[in-house]
């Protein structure tokens, strides 16, 4: 169940049980949609600094990984 909360003054997006800042931004890897960096890295077995270190890169391999806005 997606819905939205206020927690202190930050706004909070809930997605499946878990709360999330509302800093969160969406990840594009590979045309697959992520909503999160730490859900990527839970999904892609890596570490979450992995899935930014990845995006920020100019290496041709990992010219899949994008914010998704």
């Amino acid at each position: 169940e997606i819905g939205v909360r206020l927690v202190g003054s930050e706004m909070c997006i809930r997605d499946s049980g878990r709360t999330l800042p509302k800093n969160t931004r969406e990840i594009l890897i590979d045309g697959k949609t992520y909503i999160s960096a730490s859900e990527a890295g839970r999904q892609l077995n890596v570490c979450t600094a992995t899935i930014l270190h990845r995006i920020k890169s100019l290496n041709s391999k990992f010219l899949g990984y994008h914010y998704a806005c």
